[in-house]
Parts: C-alpha cells; structure tokens; sequence
C-alpha cells in the first residue's frame, strides 16, 4: 500500500489567496463597505417547544380517599414553597385510623400498672399498629405530635407542597 507524505498534526496548514475577478465577485453576491460602529437590530424567530423537566416533576397524591376542604394554593402557575400548605382534606378512614390511635393511646396509658406485662405489652402493639398506620397513608409527624399532644381526632389534615416550584396542574 502506497501512502503519500500528508503534513503532521502539528503543523498549521498553510494559507493560499484566492483571488476573484470583479465579475464573479457580481455574480455571487459579494458586497463591500467601511467598516463603521453601529448598532444592530437582528432580530431571530425560530418555531421551537418549551418543555418541562421531568426529573424534577413533582405529584401530590393522597394514600387515602377523601374530600378535599379547603385550597390554599388555587391557581395554576403560582409559586409554592417546600413545606407550605397545599390543601386540608377530610378523610373518614383517616378519622378512624386517629380514633384507633387515640384508644390505643389511652389503652396503653390504662394497662400500663398491669403487674403481668401482657396487657401493657398488647397496649404497645396496638398503639403502635395504628401508628404505623397513620405513617403508611403518609400523614406527616407534626400531625401525628398534634393528634397525641391534643388528644382529639383532626377531621381535617394539611398536605403540604414536596417540592418548591410552579403549579402546573390542578
């Protein structure tokens, strides 16, 4: 195989003029002028699409059916905070997952001078369950405090915004 001398990578390559008649200058549409400073007034309008990034998308969705009560954040394309108030929602499972709790809660608090443990220990357990119940339909742990420091079911629950952003979607 035969291979001719190519200059090295490391060279520059050299520069030729070019040279055009004014004839053919004319005929492509070259045109000359002084350069002066101006302003320019381009302006560029292309079609395009403006999308949302779905990584950084965030849904509000409930573990429990219910009622939706109250809306605090009511229009499409308002700026919410992370943590701030979305909605209250009022959920009659919820209301008796919070009665559970409160009777265990109280039951725990009742077998808790029992002199054989069982009673005390099945006190824990159910408290307990219905603890854990209230955190798999995701209620958050402040009102989880609320309901044990006042004692009384909550009929309505605050949901609160996961993310900061834009509502995009009511």
């Amino acid at each position: 195989m035969t291979m001719k001398d190519h200059a090295s990578a490391d060279s520059a390559p050299t520069l030729t003029p070019v040279q055009l008649s004014p004839q053919r200058l004319q005929a492509i549409g070259v045109k000359t002028a002084l350069v002066e400073m101006q302003v320019l007034n381009d302006e560029l309008r292309v079609p395009g699409n403006v999308e949302v990034n779905e990584q950084q998308l965030s849904y509000v969705q409930t573990r429990f059916p219910g009622w939706i009560q109250k809306v605090f954040a009511n229009a499409t394309y308002q700026y919410v905070r992370k943590g701030q108030p979305l909605f209250t929602i009022y959920s009659p499972d919820l209301v008796s997952t919070e009665q559970e709790y409160l009777l265990a809660k109280q039951n725990q608090n009742a077998f808790a001078h029992d002199m054989h443990g069982t009673a005390s220990h099945e006190g824990d357990w159910l408290l307990q369950a219905a603890a854990d119940r209230l955190r798999q339909f995701d209620i958050p742990q402040r009102e989880i405090a609320n309901l044990e420091q006042g004692g009384k079911v909550q009929h309505d629950i605050e949901i609160d915004s996961p993310a900061s952003g834009y509502i995009t979607e009511r």
